[in-house]
């Protein structure tokens, strides 16, 4: 496939899609977040995309301090075959945050009550879903979080019925409300998750995303039901028209991005000319943000490789064979933000070491955040000539 079919297609995504894309060619993870109030468009966007760009089906995991491993299980699986491509799934209550702007009643949990029998015909020839969005992941116990971190690292999960492998296609997406502080995941979680991305409100949403939220809204607000159990089955709507180019065909399989093309996306991120100076450049972006006053514990060694993975996989789709400074500066954002961490207390900052007041230190930390670092280590690292 050249690379002006791989522009075309680029140019035709939205920044959610692309996020996707980048982390289906890597075959990592991601982090997706916006404003509270609009968590449900994104995830409505994101289910649509799936399917209308990608042909991946996908379930959601509503996750909150009291879901259990066995919640977070059933919910990771599609129903059967023939619904594997319009079916999401919420798993345990949701919070009272949700049911203030989205319409859902909190309701009981149910499936602890199920039989044994029940269970295992609930998980017969059931199949983990292509994308798995874990809602409020951030939210849910360590037990959960482990299991999750264990599904991402595995690319499977064993439950007292059986062990469940991932389809080859797999990706696994924390939604989170943005935040200024990183999200509050286990420190392992959150490392091993390899971009992280935050679609502002003001962007907006695709108008049959809108319009499709708000019907669901109206309806739940017209619903005097409070018995739904507390994993709900919804089918989605009928698949948004594609965006059509005669210039670039859709697929076989009538999606926009099929298996071939992130295959071939693949193949020529291995193949970019990362140059010494580039790979100096890199290092040199480590070392700053390891020496920076503000951050506490450094960087891992995974981010350093993360970075480098993911200047490579951005390369193709600007049309390029070789890494570029400002491709460096773009990844840079992607994969720091969610690994930083800030000194929280004077007596950790490094200057003090040296004398400076904590009074100072403390002024210093209030007024500093994560992007703040990452802007500094923008403009502060020399760019290779």
């Amino acid at each position: 496939m050249d690379r002006e079919h791989i522009s075309g297609l680029v140019h035709r995504l939205n920044d959610v899609e692309l996020a996707v894309l980048l982390c289906l060619v890597a075959d990592k993870h991601c982090i997706l977040s916006t404003e509270g109030q609009c968590l449900q468009l994104l995830q409505r966007q994101l289910e649509l995309a799936a399917i209308s760009a990608f042909g991946l089906s996908t379930t959601v995991v509503h996750c909150t301090p009291e879901t259990s491993l066995d919640d977070f299980a059933e919910a990771l699986l599609l129903p059967d075959e023939t619904r594997a491509r319009s079916t999401s799934f919420r798993a345990s209550p949701v919070l009272p945050r949700e049911e203030s702007y989205y319409g859902y009643r909190s309701r009981s949990n149910t499936l602890r009550s199920q039989s044994q029998g029940t269970q295992e015909e609930f998980m017969n020839g059931r199949k983990i879903a292509n994308i798995v969005i874990a809602r409020d992941l951030d939210l849910a116990n360590p037990q959960v979080q482990a299991q999750a971190l264990e599904l991402m690292r595995t690319r499977q999960f064993s439950t007292r019925k059986g062990a469940f492998e991932v389809p080859e296609r797999f990706l696994f997406i924390a939604m989170l409300v943005k935040s200024s502080e990183p999200p509050t995941l286990t420190n392992h979680l959150r490392d091993h998750f390899f971009i992280s991305h935050y679609h502002p409100s003001e962007e907006g949403f695709p108008e049959d995303v809108e319009r499709e939220v708000a019907e669901a809204e109206m309806e739940a607000e017209r619903s005097d039901s409070d018995s739904l159990a507390s994993v709900v089955i919804r089918k989605l709507s009928t698949t948004p028209p594609l965006r059509r180019d005669s210039r670039f065909p859709l697929s076989g399989n009538g999606v926009l991005v099929s298996a071939a093309v992130i295959e071939s996306l693949k193949a020529m991120a291995e193949d970019v000319t990362v140059s010494i100076e580039i790979k100096r450049h890199i290092i040199d972006i480590v070392v700053f943000i390891r020496n920076h006053r503000a951050v506490a514990g450094g960087v891992s060694a995974r981010a350093t490789k993360d970075f480098e993975l993911l200047v490579r996989c951005l390369s193709p789709l600007h049309g390029l064979d070789f890494a570029t400074p400002s491709l460096v500066s773009l990844a840079l954002y992607k994969v720091y933000n969610h690994r930083i961490e800030l000194v929280q207390k004077p007596e950790g900052e490094k200057s003090s070491l040296w004398g400076s007041k904590a009074e100072a230190i403390e002024a210093y930390l209030k007024r500093i955040d994560v992007e703040g670092v990452l802007d500094e280590v923008a403009t502060s690292v020399r760019v290779p000539v």
